[in-house]
């Protein structure tokens, strides 16, 4: 595999092992019949946590990655 900009194949392997746990916990919930709402506040959590580890300033003024998330209005959740 070649690298192709500043991607190395070690790249191409952590995405694509990313893409197969979302894909199994995607399996999983149409499996067991859970709503996909069930398993939103997990995705809320993973890109929060990614977020705040990844969207910082860089020191010497590269890019860094950013990470984002939408938040679903029908999807909210009340504290209860």
């Amino acid at each position: 595999m070649q690298s192709i900009g500043s991607l190395v194949p070690k790249n191409f392997i952590a995405r694509a092992n990313l893409q197969r746990s979302w894909y199994q916990v995607r399996v999983h919930q149409l499996e067991s019949g859970a709503m996909f709402t069930a398993s939103q506040p997990a995705v809320d959590a993973y890109t929060v946590s990614l977020s705040q580890t990844f969207n910082r300033l860089s020191t010497d003024g590269s890019l860094q990655p950013m990470v984002y998330g939408t938040y679903q209005a029908y999807l909210r959740r009340f504290v209860t």
